[in-house]
């Protein structure tokens, strides 16, 4: 009997896919995984004791600062990567991480370059094999075939190849196109006697693939300014820093080593036994950028301590400058991402969770000051180029002008209090997103200076009482208080964080603008000023908000190399002035600080700035450029512009003579008996010869 076949209802489930595949079938038919590098990564990457000294499962939490880098190697928007890195962070690991979910992921042709054959091999024995032969995923994707995995390329069933190169070797970097090139260590190339440019060629073997996406990535612990990463990185249109929250009041800031902060032990006799009790006792810490942090907990609360690092560095995110874009370690980004496909990144020990604050600080206190050992700190803990200085400045230069002289006993003058020779006053101000930093100034003859007061202000009102409404009182009141002459203030400072619309530049030229004659905005210029050094240009400001009219601008253009330069003379330059009983000629300190010694801001910020020579096109130039980055130097750029003003547009060159001054004093004490008026913007006195002298603003 013919057997009919089987009617199946109409409403009845249709067949599962497991009835109909096998498992082999129903993986080979299976979507592909949608996960990014660092999702990848936590799923299957498994780290075997012949791959890590700390082996275990992968998990971004255990390195923070990897995540961005894992996430940008897939950005759509990225062409060029450049990771300028401290040593034993782990990034090499985290780009093996890019190439294992790209051969499993997104199969293409993947070349990783290496500094020499030797050092390669070794690379590729210990780290890259079994990459592919202890990650599951992977693994079922070799071909079993032994010349399909050798020191010199990788095959997988899936298409995925990766081939594998060091950069002295021509005929390796001369090969076929590819999607994915990786750079590692390129500051070691040099020492391989290439023919050929490794990031020249690169390019090249990347053009085939430039429509759908190429990659070249390019990582190493720097050397000097001139290496390949460093000029590679300068040259990013893009970069980024990481960024992490004060545990205490919140504040987003820079990880930067400049806010590491560490007990001296000054009782100890040598560097060495004060660098093994910070590490000893784990003291070291570091300080929040917001100032209000430590007045909020004044007891020492306030510190960023070890315990706090893990937690912040997770909550952290990588950053431009401006904060404008940011990329968080959950995967997500806020913001929109600045033009340009050449991105850098820059990684430091104070973002690595595997070496502790008082590690690092330890390692800085070893160098004692001596070059050869702060390269090596440079280089391998701050993952920085180390310049050469040309001149460099510590911040015992400006200490030691604050506090009594050792050999005399002489005591600096009290600061809010002016010099008897003092006849002129200057504020300079350096604009931030939501606060100022401010220096005043006083000039007598021969550009003697003397600082009078520096610190933060919060507002423009703070800076109108300091500069329209404040009276300085001369010490001994031998004269009538004075008033500051004019204003100077850098018309930078990005965007108002109460107010993401409004352009802080045009608040600060609003500002000059109700007081032209003596608030002037300043801005460095963008190349070498003939002198003096100091260009006016009158300009139209067309605001941000397009619903706003555009306005008239007078803008003060400096040569601030030219005035760093000139500071840095003042220094330690001197003048002769009479003295005032005997009219004995004194040498004396041209420019002079006061009895405030400021380590925390103002002696740091204005140590922060070094000169270096580096290379522009084919010729070495000297060039001033902070120590570190993210290294604060905003009251630095108070003081040249201090010089600008005073020097460049020749505000205090001509100041009254010490024997002027000295005659006017005589006068003054000829007119004890009637006590000068306190006058207004215009008022005076008059001496019993009859001279007027002016009060407020001279």
């Amino acid at each position: 009997m013919t057997q009919l076949p089987q009617v199946v209802p109409y409403d009845a489930a249709p067949p599962s896919a497991d009835s109909l595949w096998d498992a082999e079938e129903a993986a080979a038919w299976a979507p592909a995984e949608e996960l990014n590098v660092p999702e990848w990564s936590e799923k299957h990457r498994e780290l075997t004791k012949r791959q890590s000294s700390r082996p275990g499962r992968w998990m971004n939490a255990n390195q923070p600062g990897l995540v961005g880098l894992m996430l940008l190697a897939t950005h759509r928007e990225v062409r060029e990567l450049w990771i300028k890195k401290s040593a034993q962070f782990g990034a090499s690991e985290g780009v093996r991480n890019v190439i294992a979910r790209c051969a499993h992921l997104d199969p293409k042709p993947v070349m990783l370059v290496l500094p020499d054959e030797q050092s390669g091999r070794k690379i590729v024995r210990k780290r890259v094999i079994p990459l592919f032969e202890d990650t599951e995923v992977l693994r079922a994707l070799l071909t079993g075939n032994t010349k399909d995995k050798k020191l010199t390329s990788v095959l997988l069933t899936n298409g995925f190849e990766l081939s594998l190169a060091w950069a002295g070797s021509p005929s390796a970097m001369a090969s076929d196109p590819y999607a994915l090139v990786i750079l590692d260590e390129v500051d070691k190339y040099s020492a391989a006697g290439l023919q050929v440019d490794p990031v020249y060629e690169a390019r090249v073997r990347l053009r085939t693939y430039k429509e759908q996406g190429s990659l070249l990535i390019a990582l190493s612990t720097p050397s000097t300014p001139l290496g390949p990463i460093a000029v590679g990185y300068d040259d990013c249109q893009v970069k980024l820093a990481y960024y992490c929250h004060c545990p205490h009041c919140g504040t987003p800031q820079r990880a930067a080593f400049d806010r590491l902060k560490w007990e001296k032990f000054a009782d100890l006799p040598d560097a060495k036994s004060r660098a093994a009790r910070v590490k000893a006792r784990a003291a070291a810490w570091v300080e929040c950028s917001n100032p209000q942090c430590a007045t909020m907990h004044p007891a020492g609360e306030g510190k960023i301590l070890e315990r706090h690092r893990r937690a912040m560095l997770i909550g952290g995110f990588w950053a431009t400058e401006d904060l404008g874009w940011r990329i968080y370690t959950d995967g997500s980004e806020e913001g929109e991402k600045p033009e340009g496909g050449k991105v850098g990144m820059h990684i430091h020990a104070l973002i690595d969770l595997s070496v502790s604050l008082a590690d690092i600080a330890a390692e800085y206190i070893e160098c004692d000051g001596r070059p050869e050992q702060l390269k090596g700190f440079f280089n391998l803990w701050l993952g920085e180029d180390f310049k050469d200085p040309v001149a460099i400045l510590t911040t015992s230069i400006f200490r030691s002008k604050c506090l009594p002289d050792p050999d005399t006993g002489s005591v600096p003058f009290p600061q809010q209090i002016l010099p008897p020779w003092v006849s002129r006053i200057l504020v300079t101000v350096d604009t931030q997103k939501d606060h100022f930093w401010f220096v005043v100034r006083a000039y007598g003859y021969a550009m003697r200076s003397q600082r009078i007061h520096h610190g933060r202000a919060g507002s423009f009102e703070e800076l109108e009482d300091l500069f329209e409404r404040r009276e300085w009182r001369y010490q001994h009141d031998c004269f009538p208080p004075l008033r500051a002459y004019k204003l100077g203030i850098d018309s930078g400072g990005g965007v108002d964080s109460l107010n993401r619309d409004a352009s802080r530049t045009e608040q600060v030229y609003q500002w000059c603008n109700r007081n032209p004659l003596y608030r002037l905005a300043l801005k460095g210029a963008s190349k070498a000023l003939e002198p003096p050094g100091v260009r006016m240009r009158d300009r139209t400001y067309a605001p941000i908000d397009n619903r706003k009219a555009p306005f008239p601008i007078r803008l003060y253009l400096i040569d601030g190399a030219n005035f760093r330069d000139q500071l840095s003379h003042q220094f330690t330059a001197e003048v002769q002035v009479p003295d005032a009983e005997t009219g004995e000629l004194l040498s004396v300190p041209q420019w002079s600080l006061n009895d405030s010694n400021d380590d925390e801001h103002y002696n740091r910020h204005l140590s922060n700035m070094l000169k270096t020579r580096v290379k522009s096109g084919k010729a070495f130039v000297d060039r001033w450029i902070p120590k570190t980055a993210g290294a604060r130097h905003d009251l630095h750029d108070c003081e040249t512009y201090q010089m600008a003003m005073a020097i460049g547009m020749g505000l205090c060159v001509a100041l009254p003579t010490p024997r002027s001054i000295i005659r006017q004093q005589q006068h003054l004490q000829a007119a004890i008996t009637t006590p000068p008026p306190r006058s207004g913007m215009g008022g005076g006195f008059r001496a019993p010869d009859g001279r007027a002298f002016l009060a407020p603003r001279r």
